[in-house]
């Protein structure tokens, strides 16, 4: 309960000590206190889940993966290669990849990563979100067609997911033409540019009624 007292003080000595006793019983409560907002109590829940080294702490671990929060991820990683965690290719090898910003390992996993390079999307640090989209682009799967769509209206990553949907191709032409009336002008006007690029006859006559847009 400690872990979860109201002063920071208390449940980075309660991480450390947690360490110091080595109880398994520990492990989710620390893995837990890995997303404390408090700088000290995660690095002393870290250090704590290292010194324990049950390999029990690494389903917890992995699905902290895909936290929004970068310093939780990275602070995942560490623990987890501490104890000797080594990825594999599938989805949690490709969370692992992403989180270490290590884009190209992800294609190389392939259709696997794409179920975790389509969550990291939700997240709003650019360099990560463009990460995720330019493997989803070399990748071409066309579950990724419908989520990068939204990806057309952030000014940060609005060139990364034209090209994503662009690389994908003619399966995206669909879900192009359809964005073609979407209510934001910059989702239609991205979406135009992504059918110009990829040339499929089907865009003509939506384009052709796009040349009536408000917006110039």
């Amino acid at each position: 309960t400690a872990l979860a007292d109201e002063n920071p003080w208390v449940r980075h000595r309660a991480a450390y000590a947690l360490g110091q006793i080595g109880d398994a019983r520990s492990i989710r409560p620390l893995v837990i206190a890995i997303k404390d907002p408090e700088w000290n109590v995660p690095m002393a829940a870290a250090e704590a889940l290292v010194r324990i080294g049950d390999v029990r702490a690494i389903e917890p671990l992995l699905t902290l993966l895909q936290d929004t929060d970068r310093d939780v991820r990275e602070k995942a990683i560490e623990v987890l290669e501490k104890l000797g965690w080594q990825p594999e290719a599938d989805d949690r090898g490709a969370s692992y990849w992403l989180a270490k910003g290590e884009w190209q390992k992800c294609v190389e996993i392939g259709t696997p990563a794409v179920e975790p390079l389509i969550a990291a999307l939700k997240d709003e640090s650019r360099d990560y979100c463009a990460t995720a989209i330019r493997a989803l682009g070399i990748i071409g799967d066309p579950r990724a067609i419908e989520p990068l769509i939204p990806m057309l209206s952030r000014d940060d990553v609005r060139p990364y997911a034209i090209d994503a949907l662009v690389k994908i191709g003619v399966l995206a032409v669909e879900s192009l033409i359809v964005a073609l009336k979407d209510q934001n002008s910059y989702v239609r006007r991205a979406a135009a540019e992504a059918l110009g690029k990829i040339g499929d006859t089907r865009s003509v006559e939506p384009l052709i009624a796009a040349l009536k847009d408000a917006e110039w």
